[in-house]
C-alpha cells in the first residue's frame, strides 16, 4: 500500500502545565498512569496499548526480551493485563490480540479478537486449530484473520461466522482468497488465485466475487466509490471506480493516500499527491497538474496546503491548494499540521512557529515544542519545559520532571518518556476568576500565569478597585490614583512604585494580545486590600 511520505524532523506532542511557585494555575494537569510502561500507543476509541518487556524463550530455547501487550482505559484504569505478544488498535468495539509463549513464532501463536473488557469474543484455535498468526483490524464487522500460509486471509464477521477465504479449500482448488484487506463500502479487495497466477477484485461481505480483473497488478480499497490501481502491462498507478473504468489514467510511479485506515486519494481539497520520473507533484480529479512533479517529496494536503522537499531534498516549504508557494523552502523541518492558526518549523535543530501566510510568529528557539492547543503550547528551552502562548509569552513552569515527550492528542492527552519509561497525562485548564469583595470581575482578557503569579487586563483591575488611571504611551507607563496613594508601574520593568516605596516584583507588568496585562496581587494590596487565593475554585478572592 502506498502511504503519504512524511519527511518530518519533527516528532512533536501537546504538552501539560502547572505552575510551581504560585498560588494559582491558569493550567493544570491530571496522570493517567504514571512512566511505569515500555511503549504505549494512542488512544483509539478510549483505549491505550501498553507494553511490558518480558523475558519469553527464543527459538534456540535461550532467554530473551520479549513483550507483553496490554490495555489501559482513559483513566488509567488496567482493562487488559499485559500478556500479549502483539496488538492492534480497537476498532468497532474489537481488537485482535496475539498470543506468543515465545519470541519470533518461535513457540505457540493463537489469535484472539477481545472486546473493550478484554473478554475473548473470537478465538483462532477454536475457528481452525494452528492456523492463524496475524489479523487485520475489525471493518464493518469483519474480521481478517490471517494464516501462516503465503499469508492467506480468511475473513469471519463477530459472531464467528465464516465468509470467505482458504480455508475450506481443496489443494486443488484454484478459485480461493488470498491476500486482502479491510472492509470499505460494502466490499474487500482481495487477491484470487486463479491458474495463471493471481487476479485482482472484490468480494462483498457474504464472500461474493463481486469484481475481478487480469488487466492490474494491484488493487488498493475504496475510498468514495474511487481506488487506486496499478496496470500490469505499464506497471504504473492510477484510480479506478467500481467498475474497473480508468478515473485518472494509470501515468504515474506511485501515488500517495491519506493513511491506511481510509485509503483517500483525494484531500478535502481535491488534490492527490502523485509520483512521477522519480519526482513529486500534485494533481485535481481531472489529472491536471497542481503542482508539477519538480520535488523530492511533496506531503499529503491537510488545512488548505501541504508541506514540501525541495528538489535537493534538503529544505522544505510549504504549497496553498493553489499550488503556489507560499512558503519557500528554507526550513529543515514543517509541521504537516496547523493548529491554532500555527504550524511549527525547525532551523538548525531549533522550533518555532509560523502562521499560514508564512509569517515568523515564534521564532525558532526550542529544543523541543508541542502544537498549539487552546492557545497554549509546551516548549523546551535551556533544559526546561513552560507553557507559552500563541506570541511565545512564557503563561507557566511545568513541575514535573520528564525527559521527553512522546506523543499527543486532541483530547489533551500527552505521553512522555521519564528515565526510559513511558507515562500519560492529560490537560485540564482552570477558569480562573476574580472576585472583588465578592463580586466576579469581568475581564476581556482572560488571567494568566507566568512566573507564578497572576496577571490581569491593567484599566479592569484599577477601576474595579476605585483608582484613576493614566497611560503614557512613550515611556509604556502606567499611573494610578486611589485617595492619597499613587502607584506607578512601567512595561517591562519590574520595580513598582508606590508613593515613596519601591517594590520589585516577580514579574512585569506586559502587553498581550492588545491588553496591558499587571499583577493582580501587587495591584491589590498596594490599595489597601487583602488578597486570598481559593484552590478549589481557582478564584482570586479581594476585599478591599
Amino acid at each position: 500500500m502506498k502511504i503519504s511520505r512524511i519527511f518530518l524532523l519533527l516528532t512533536i506532542v501537546i504538552g501539560l502545565l502547572s505552575s510551581t511557585a504560585a498560588y494559582a494555575k491558569s493550567v493544570s494537569y491530571t496522570d493517567i498512569t504514571e512512566a511505569k510502561w515500555d511503549d504505549i500507543r494512542p488512544y483509539s476509541e478510549g483505549m491505550s496499548a501498553v507494553m511490558q518487556k518480558v523475558i519469553k524463550k527464543d527459538a534456540y530455547g535461550n532467554d530473551a526480551e520479549g513483550e507483553a501487550w496490554g490495555f489501559i482505559d482513559e483513566q488509567g484504569n488496567v482493562i487488559v493485563e499485559p500478556k500479549y505478544g502483539r496488538v492492534g488498535d480497537f476498532h468497532e468495539g474489537v481488537a485482535w490480540a496475539i498470543i506468543e509463549t515465545g519470541i519470533g513464532f518461535s513457540g505457540e501463536v493463537d489469535v484472539q479478537v477481545i472486546n473493550k473488557k478484554g473478554e475473548v469474543i473470537l478465538d483462532g484455535d477454536k475457528l481452525a486449530e494452528d492456523r492463524y498468526y496475524n489479523a487485520s483490524d475489525c471493518s464493518e464487522g469483519i474480521i481478517g484473520l490471517e494464516t501462516d500460509a503465503q499469508c492467506y486471509v480468511d475473513y469471519y464477521d463477530l459472531t464467528g461466522k465464516y465468509i470467505a477465504g482458504s480455508r475450506d479449500a481443496s489443494e486443488n482448488d484454484q478459485s480461493y482468497i488470498t491476500t486482502g484487506f479491510e472492509f470499505k463500502e460494502g466490499i474487500a479487495c482481495v487477491n484470487i488465485k486463479v491458474e495463471t497466477g493471481l487476479n485482482v477484485g472484490y468480494i462483498d461481505k457474504t464472500g461474493k466475487i463481486v469484481y475481478t480483473s487480469d488487466q492490474l497488478e494491484e488493487l488498493l480499497s475504496y475510498n468514495k466509490g474511487i481506488a487506486l490501481a496499478k496496470d500490469k502491462t505499464t506497471q504504473k498507478w492510477g484510480i479506478v471506480d467500481k467498475t474497473g473504468k480508468w478515473i485518472i489514467k494509470p501515468l504515474y510511479t506511485d501515488i500517495a493516500i491519506k493513511d491506511n485506515s481510509s485509503c483517500q486519494i483525494f484531500s478535502d481539497e481535491g488534490i492527490a499527491i502523485v509520483e512521477q520520473n522519480g519526482k513529486w507533484g500534485a494533481i485535481d480529479k481531472t489529472g491536471k497538474w497542481v503542482i508539477k512533479p519538480e520535488n523530492y517529496c511533496v506531503n499529503y494536503f491537510q488545512d488548505g496546503y501541504a508541506t514540501y522537499w525541495n528538489e535537493k531534498g534538503d529544505k522544505c516549504g510549504i504549497y496553498n491548494a493553489e499550488g503556489k508557494v507560499i512558503v519557500t523552502p528554507k526550513y529543515d523541518g514543517i509541521s504537516g499540521s496547523m493548529y491554532d492558526g500555527l504550524i511549527m518549523v525547525m532551523v538548525d535543530k531549533k522550533i518555532g512557529y509560523i502562521n499560514i501566510k508564512g509569517q515568523e510568529i515564534i521564532k525558532p528557539q526550542f529544543d523541543d515544542a508541542c502544537k498549539f492547543i487552546n492557545n497554549r503550547a509546551l516548549v523546551k528551552k535551556e533544559n526546561q519545559y513552560y507553557f507559552i502562548d500563541d506570541k511565545g509569552n512564557k503563561i507557566s513552569d511545568f513541575d514535573k520532571s520528564i525527559d521527553d515527550t512522546w506523543f499527543t492528542q486532541e483530547n489533551g492527552i500527552l505521553a512522555y518518556v521519564k528515565d526510559g519509561k513511558k507515562g500519560l497525562i492529560q490537560l485540564t485548564e482552570n477558569k480562573i476568576k476574580i472576585t472583588i469583595n465578592g463580586t466576579d470581575l469581568k475581564l476581556d482578557q482572560p488571567p494568566i500565569i507566568q512566573n507564578g503569579r497572576t496577571l490581569v487586563p491593567m484599566r479592569a483591575i484599577f477601576e474595579a478597585m476605585g483608582a484613576t488611571v493614566e497611560w503614557e504611551d512613550t515611556t509604556k507607563t502606567i499611573t494610578a490614583t486611589k485617595d492619597k496613594t499613587t502607584i506607578v508601574m512601567q512595561i517591562g520593568n519590574k520595580i513598582i512604585t508606590t508613593g515613596e516605596k519601591q517594590i520589585e516584583l516577580d514579574v512585569e507588568p506586559q502587553i498581550l494580545n492588545g491588553r496591558t496585562l499587571v499583577p493582580v496581587r501587587a495591584v491589590a494590596e498596594s490599595l489597601n486590600a487583602k488578597v486570598n487565593w481559593d484552590s478549589e475554585s481557582q478564584t482570586v478572592i479581594i476585599e478591599k
